[in-house]
């Protein structure tokens, strides 16, 4: 197959649009609710593309920072590593481009070629930045590209828009055949849902996470029934669609069955959404009720003003767990045109227990029994095959 892109060395181009695409109306956009999506008819991806969906993704690529430490977590140390010719699936606004090819420049490569892959084109312009749009479902293979295009993939938070496990083996194949011999990718995504990891005595990362590792426990379920609420939800959503809430189980069996991926490494975090009552270091029980709206022995209010004195997180760490927070919110907004799919009964009014929720995860110290998001994020490299 030709590329779309032409020659390596052909000049560049700022879009390109290749079939099929699902749908064949002249906008790439249709509205729900007053919230604008994709019309792609074949394309599963359930969430916006509207500004507060992009602000959300824009506010979600710096967390992803903040917790991998950098923009990627394959090594590209050694500059003569720096790859010539990227592949951003689902790009989306090309937050991560820009961000990789100011890293990249800054260390005398502003050369590298950066394709962005969406289904649509939502994208904002980056000036010196090679980059080049192309309009494509992931889930349509071919890609338009040749065999061995690219020297480093990077997919990330796709699982919103893959429907199944064989359809994710598909998607990693189809990468690896665009990727050249010795080529990187690597795929970072997080969960949909919220864990509560159990009390440890392991160190935070930089970044106040929890490192998983085998002996990493969690709770059975969250204490607090407004996160049992959310994640009730969410799952229903995501079920009729065949999607699934917990990507980050999944990723790596999928690297390990993949025949042409070597020197495979992982990494995944569990960044709590607040501070957790026994990361205090007082040595006193405060910990939260089940419904998470008081603490057993004091009130939420002065709570928090003993924490704001004792805390060994700084405000560095606790600006970082609201962010978290509020990207939960943020997603489950983004969900709403979809809300009345998960009532349990007829006329069940949902924006009563929504605000509950908030008030609970923002007002009432709701989520300091360890809740927390799973962010993952796993890289190798394709040998001949």
């Amino acid at each position: 197959m030709e590329s779309p892109l032409g020659s390596p060395t052909g000049a560049r181009k700022t879009s390109v649009f290749s079939t099929p695409v699902g749908n064949t109306k002249s906008s790439p956009f249709r509205f729900i609710n007053g919230r604008r999506f994709h019309s792609d008819e074949a394309c599963v991806y359930i969430l916006p593309c509207d500004i507060p969906e992009l602000t959300r993704q824009g506010l979600k690529h710096h967390l992803f920072k903040e917790v991998f430490g950098g923009y990627h977590m394959a090594d590209f140390s050694d500059p003569r590593k720096i790859p010539s010719r990227v592949l951003d699936i689902g790009c989306g606004t090309g937050i991560w481009i820009a961000s990789m090819h100011d890293e990249f420049a800054a260390r005398g490569r502003a050369d590298v070629k950066f394709v962005g892959m969406d289904v649509v084109p939502v994208y904002a312009p980056m000036t010196d930045v090679d980059f080049t749009f192309v309009r494509h479902n992931c889930l349509h293979i071919p890609f338009p590209f040749q065999d061995g295009e690219f020297d480093y993939i990077f997919v990330r938070d796709v699982s919103s828009a893959i429907p199944s496990t064989s359809a994710q083996s598909d998607m990693l194949a189809e990468c690896l055949r665009v990727l050249g011999e010795g080529g990187t990718i690597e795929v970072q995504c997080t969960d949909l849902t919220i864990r509560s990891i159990s009390q440890t005595k392991a160190p935070r990362t930089p970044c106040s996470a929890y490192t998983i590792t085998t002996s990493t426990q969690f709770e059975s379920q969250p204490q607090n029934h407004h996160v049992q609420f959310y994640n009730n939800r969410v799952s229903k959503i995501l079920a009729k669609r065949a999607l699934s809430p917990i990507p980050c189980s999944t990723v790596g069996m999928l690297f390990s069955m993949e025949d042409c991926l070597v020197n495979n490494h992982s990494a995944r975090y569990a960044l709590p959404l607040d501070e957790i009552w026994w990361e205090s270091g007082s040595g006193k029980d405060s910990s939260p009720t089940s419904d998470g709206s008081e603490l057993k022995r004091k009130n939420s209010v002065s709570a928090k003003n003993e924490l704001d004195q004792s805390s060994p997180l700084s405000e560095n760490d606790l600006a970082l767990r609201y962010q978290a927070r509020l990207q939960v919110k943020q997603f489950m907004d983004s969900l709403e045109p979809y809300w009345n799919e998960t009532r349990d009964l007829p006329g069940e009014d949902f924006n009563k227990p929504y605000r509950e929720m908030t008030a609970s995860f923002f007002q009432e110290d709701g989520l300091r029994n360890g809740e927390c998001l799973e962010f993952g994020a796993w890289w190798g490299t394709k040998k001949s095959c």
